[in-house]
C-alpha cells in the first residue's frame, strides 16, 4: 500500500498513471458494474478492453488519472466494487491496491497489465 507521496515518488512527475479495473464480481460481470466504475472513481478518459483475471476473460476499464488522486478513493472502490485488487502503473513502476476486507494474496505483474 502506498501513499500519495510515496506514489509520487515513483512516478518522478505530476503525470497521470495508469489503472486498470476489471468488471467480474466473480466469474461474472454484474450490469451496473461498468456504471459503478466510471461514477466511484469519476473517470473521464478511459477505455474498455479484454483482460483476464484467473484464468477467466472479463472485460477491463484501462483509465488515466492524475498522480495527485486521492489513494483512499482506489481503495474505497475496491470495497465498493467487489474486486481483489485494482492495479495501478506510475511512470517507473506498477503495483496493486489490494481490497483490505478479503485476504488477497496476489502481486502486480507488468505481464497482465494493459497500458492506455
Amino acid at each position: 500500500m502506498y501513499d500519495l507521496e510515496t506514489m509520487k515518488k515513483m512516478n518522478g512527475t505530476n503525470e497521470s498513471v495508469t489503472i486498470n479495473v476489471g468488471l467480474n464480481v466473480g466469474n461474472t460481470e454484474p450490469e451496473y458494474q461498468l456504471g459503478m466504475t466510471v461514477g466511484l472513481l469519476r473517470l473521464k478518459n478511459y477505455k474498455i478492453t479484454e483482460g483476464e483475471w484467473d484464468g477467466i476473460k472479463e472485460r477491463v476499464v484501462v483509465a488515466e488519472m492524475p498522480a495527485n488522486f486521492e489513494m483512499r478513493k482506489l481503495i474505497d472502490a475496491t470495497v465498493a466494487l467487489r474486486q481483489d485488487a485494482i492495479a495501478v502503473k506510475t511512470k517507473n513502476s506498477g503495483y496493486l491496491v489490494t481490497n483490505p476486507t478479503r485476504e488477497v494474496d496476489i502481486s502486480y505483474d507488468s505481464n497482465f497489465f494493459i497500458d492506455f
